[in-house]
């Protein structure tokens, strides 16, 4: 009973977490594609998994996956190239094992001129050098004990000064993981086969220590709980040392094996047990070098813990041994020797029986997780960023399962989000990501794409210095004219988000709302629009002294008029509130038409394309250009500008190699040309809560074209809006779940623009509902007591 109620408090503490930093785990600003602009490669073929190490030059990198490994030059893309490995590797022909090769295991070294690469070659491994002046020729040799048999085995790997650390599989049954040492001068090494599952998610160098004799290689693992106890964890988390040096034992004690070998519980918080991901920030003194630990619970949940190599290491020279009987284990000498054949047999035999320690490694000053959240993060990497006044700030970056990319400051106090990057256009899974700290560039894979992310676009926080100041993104500060990456000479905040810095540094300007006149019918519905920036401000609609909240949809703060009347003429302004800063971001004037109004606004005279959304889009758009006119030929062709014809591959300038019907726009000459292609539009997914208001929103790029929604066989008018073609889900129940489509005709051209999976939110926020499920299930324990 006592037990069970425990249980049930520890499972609320922890919801209160996620509770009450809830509004701090939103995304301060989104930013997709059509924000900002990531360089992409697209890769050949569908890969399962993705390797990428730091190429030769700067925003250039290597890339692994399916039978093929890609040199790509970011900068320059010309010089990119790819080639097929392993091809004639299969060592039986007649097997009918599959002999297709993933690659697992990819280094550089000697200044990443030289490359080592692993395949899994069916399921006999095999690895190779090669010399990026003669990329794609290596000879290969079997690689059993070093690379996974298995593209799903994480199995990280280090490679230092001529050694590789591994920790993959002796064989395909998934038998004998552990730290191994290959090649080097020190000879190959082993660890003890475990007799529970481990799962190892990274490995990092202890050092350079003042003496290098000394260095360590940490290797972070989730181990399966031997104490089966119903209330027990099902997964432990650990870190294991071994001394790089180490030579291993002599005869009949420890030979082939590690005589340096400890581990040593990693401690999140009382219910965040499995590790998922680790990265370390080193820094010029090894002790103070940071590790960022990603941990899930039995729930789901997410936890982020912060320790240094230093606090590892004094559990690792310190703990006393785990079951140990007397003081003689617990006084053994634990530093690296330069010879560990030479060790007496009764200290290799200590050795062998006592690795485990007693004492567990917690996080920096003793503390809590640094953050909890109930999102799906799979991969952590950090960055050290030199703020204004060389102030040194830290940035995590999450990937989310979703294929999105929340970029977080480390802060005392409630996690905030800086952003939440989509780098790719629809829902994918993040394989792998790549951080370049030099560069201020990171990479991001899918199975079809890799993506390079700037770290130091800052445009699209806005163009005033206090919304520059109040993103707190240590990269970008305000230059005077423009937000931009951070130097001594730009305004900025990342501790506080202060915007009156911007005025206490003359960097702030009179800011005029746009106002825009519109006529209305009487008794027309119409949907005002205005841009929501920040996630973390508060929007409303002033009229005539009246506050009307929000309706949020996509980046937008609408305001529905149900039914234009004379009450409801006048200014309409939408204002945002974040941290005392207020403005008014857009006004409309709203008027009833007359006849002396509407005589000069013949509908057919209206145009047939125009900038589309301009009150929301951060980057006007270029309305001089044939660009506007959509991305596929028939759009271009309709268009019947003179000036402007479709190339093959996009709408540009007028020449004899491109198509064009000015006369009658006739979206068929693309088909006759060989120009047209299947339309793939772009799909939403999104959790909506019970009977709550929702918006769906879909570009409206010809004045001429009819638009509707469709919903299980129903089709549905727009309610129109600037540039828009909206759907009003007034409250949100079952039979409002499912997909709907918005869908465009002109001419006889018939296209779906969007579409948009609903589902109902079957969860409070911040708690999943598998914890939903087992805080019922422990209610029901306590009341049947």
């Amino acid at each position: 009973m006592l037990l069970s109620i425990w249980i049930l408090y520890a499972v609320f503490s922890t919801l209160n977490i996620a509770n009450a930093s809830e509004y701090h785990h939103n995304p301060r600003i989104i930013l997709t594609p059509k924000d900002m602009t990531f360089r992409r490669h697209s890769r050949n073929g569908t890969h399962d998994r993705t390797e990428i190490v730091q190429g030769p030059h700067n925003d250039s990198i290597y890339v692994g996956g399916h039978g093929t490994l890609s040199y790509i030059d970011f900068q320059n893309p010309s010089q990119s190239k790819e080639v097929t490995l392993f091809e004639n590797e299969c060592k039986d022909q007649n097997s009918t094992d599959s002999c297709e090769h993933d690659i697992t295991i990819l280094h550089t070294f000697k200044g990443r001129t030289d490359i080592f690469v692993c395949g899994t070659n069916g399921i006999l491994p095999v690895c190779c050098y090669m010399k990026q002046s003669e990329f794609g020729t290596c000879s290969s040799f079997p690689a059993e004990g070093i690379a996974p048999f298995s593209v799903k085995e994480k199995a990280p790997s280090l490679y230092i000064e001529e050694e590789l650390f591994t920790t993959a599989n002796l064989d395909a049954r998934g038998d004998g993981v552990g730290i191994r040492r290959h090649f080097g001068t020190n000879g190959k090494l082993s660890a003890p086969a475990s007799k529970t599952e481990q799962r190892f998610v990274a490995m990092a160098i202890s050092g350079p220590r003042a003496d290098p004799l000394q260095d360590r290689i940490y290797a972070f693992l989730a181990q399966r709980n031997r104490d089966k106890h119903p209330d027990a964890d099902r997964w432990v988390s650990q870190v294991v040392q071994v001394c790089k040096v180490d030579r291993g034992g002599t005869k009949n004690i420890l030979e082939g094996l590690w005589t340096s070998l400890l581990s040593a519980r990693l401690y999140c918080g009382i219910h965040f047990s499995k590790i998922l991901d680790v990265d370390v920030l080193h820094a010029a003194n090894w002790r103070d070098s940071k590790v960022y630990a990603l941990f899930t619970n039995v729930w789901g949940m997410r936890a982020v813990c912060v320790y240094t190599l230093g606090t590892i290491d004094d559990v690792f020279m310190n703990s006393k041994f785990k079951n140990s009987g007397g003081p003689s284990p617990n006084s053994r000498n634990r530093t690296c020797v330069e010879n560990s054949q030479n060790l007496p047999r009764e200290v290799l035999r200590q050795r062998k029986d006592y690795q485990e320690l007693k004492d567990w490694i917690r996080p920096v000053n003793d503390k809590s997780p640094f953050m909890v959240s109930h999102r799906h993060y799979r991969h952590i990497r950090a960055d050290t960023v030199i703020g204004r006044g060389g102030v040194q700030h830290t940035v995590l970056f999450l990937s989310l399962d979703s294929g999105k990319v929340h970029k977080v400051l480390e802060q005392a106090g409630p996690t905030f989000v800086i952003a939440e990057l989509q780098p790719f256009g629809n829902r994918t899974h993040i394989q792998n990501m790549l951080l370049q700290s030099s560069t201020k560039k990171m990479y991001v894979s899918s199975s079809t794409e890799v993506v390079e992310l700037d770290l130091h676009s800052c445009m699209e926080y806005g163009q005033r210095c206090e919304e520059c100041v109040q993103a707190r993104d240590p990269y970008c500060g305000w230059d005077g004219t423009k937000c931009t990456a951070a130097s001594s000479d730009t305004v900025q905040d990342v501790e506080h988000g202060n915007y009156t810095v911007c005025e206490e540094a003359g960097k702030t300007d009179k800011y005029v709302a746009p106002r825009k006149v519109d006529y209305l019918p009487p008794s027309a519905r119409y949907v005002l629009q205005c841009p929501t920036l920040s996630g973390h401000a508060q929007y409303s609609w002033h009229h005539h002294g009246k506050t009307t909240e929000c309706t949020r949809a996509e980046g937008q703060c609408l305001l529905l008029i149900e039914n234009m009347s004379p009450a409801m003429e006048g200014t309409y302004s939408c204002v945002s509130s974040e941290r005392g800063y207020e403005r008014t971001l857009v006004e409309y004037e709203l008027r009833i038409e007359s006849i002396a109004t509407t005589s000069n606004q013949d509908p057919v005279l209206q145009p047939a394309t125009y900038n589309v959304n301009l009150m929301s889009s951060r980057k006007e758009l270029d309305l001089h250009s044939c660009m506007k006119y959509g991305q596929r030929c028939e759009d271009c062709v309709q268009a019947r500008d003179l000036n402007c014809t479709w190339d093959g591959t996009i709408c540009t300038a007028a020449s004899s190699d491109t198509v064009q019907d000015v006369e009658h726009g006739n979206y068929m000459v693309c088909e006759e040309a060989g120009k047209t292609e299947r339309s793939i539009s772009s799909r939403k997914f999104y959790n909506v809560p019970p009977l709550a208001k929702h918006v769906l929103l879909c570009p409206t790029v010809s004045g001429h074209a009819n638009y509707s929604w469709h919903h299980h066989g129903r089709t549905t008018a727009c309610l129109q809006a600037e540039g828009q073609c909206l759907l009003l889900i007034e409250n949100m129940s079952p039979a409002m779940v499912g997909n709907y489509s918005c869908v465009s005709s002109e001419g006889g051209y018939v296209r779906t623009l969007v579409e948009y999976e609903l589902l109902m939110e079957s969860r409070a926020p911040g708690l999943d509902s598998s914890l939903l499920a087992s805080v019922v299930v422990l209610i029901c324990l306590i009341l049947l007591h």
